[in-house]
């Protein structure tokens, strides 16, 4: 018996077999498709090992200048720094900062015309540990973080 589908239904149906099908259709590779090699998307990335950093972790992964130590409650100056490329179809689209789960700040940006940096200046009243995400349209979202001490 034919299933009676109203619109919203018939939507969510039809969005997930023509997704199928384009991606079936287009023979991406894996470096064009992370989806398909695992699970890029489903997780929070790091580096495995920080010292010894795979091409696509030295991609991605944030690398962050702070201060090893500061002064509590003043200000002081946290840059944060992607080396990838912004191009039309491959770009990081965000950088945030959380101090620890506390989110800080978001920076959005724009394939071609911008860089994925930027520098913030932040106040901490006790030592935290800063956590800095970036998001890459075809990598997924990447993660590290660093310890800052309050005098």
């Amino acid at each position: 018996m034919a299933e009676k589908l109203n619109r919203r239904s018939f939507l969510g149906k039809g969005a997930l077999g023509v997704g199928a099908l384009a991606l079936g259709a287009t023979g991406l590779t894996e470096a064009a498709a992370p989806a398909a090699t695992g699970d890029l998307f489903s997780q929070i990335n790091h580096a495995k090992n920080p010292a010894k950093m795979t091409p696509l972790e030295k991609k991605h992964v944030p690398e962050i200048t702070v201060p090893q130590k500061v002064k509590a409650g003043e200000p002081f100056e946290v840059r944060v720094k992607v080396n990838h490329v912004m191009q039309k179809g491959h770009f990081i689209q965000w950088l945030e900062v959380y101090n620890g789960d506390l989110f800080l700040a978001r920076v959005d940006l724009t394939a071609v015309t911008t860089r994925p940096e930027a520098t913030l200046t932040l106040t901490l009243e006790k030592s935290a540990e800063l956590k800095f995400y970036e998001h890459c349209n075809l990598h997924g979202t990447w993660e590290n973080s660093v310890r800052v001490h309050v005098a």
